[in-house]
């Protein structure tokens, strides 16, 4: 009995930090997914080509500098404008690429 309980606790102390590691690794390529989609969708059919750039060059940034919290931060910011709205006005865009442009220069070349 002693032994089955030691070996399912195992198995659960295993599977969470699996799950931990993988979270861990993969949560901003997922919320960058989603946020994108989610910004692309409300955008000005104009403002799509600029957004989607700024979005990359951000993640790139990100990337390069393992600022992976503050980009989730950035992230989690542009999530919270762009669900309070309908469409996003030009001006709404322009702002979110601003939120990314201070983002990427904030972490340096």
């Amino acid at each position: 009995m002693k032994r089955a309980f030691y070996w399912g606790l195992g198995v659960v102390v295993a599977t969470t930090l699996v799950s931990k590691l993988l979270f861990d690794r993969y949560s901003v390529p997922l919320i960058y997914i989603v946020v994108v989609n989610a910004t692309l969708q409300k955008a000005p059919s104009n403002d799509r080509a600029r957004l989607e750039a700024a979005f990359e060059q951000g993640l790139r940034k990100a990337d390069q500098h393992r600022e992976g919290q503050v980009f989730l931060d950035t992230l989690f910011a542009i999530s919270q404008r762009v669900e309070k709205v309908q469409k996003l006005s030009e001006a709404g865009s322009a702002e979110i690429i601003r939120m990314l442009d201070k983002f990427s220069n904030e972490t340096g070349p």
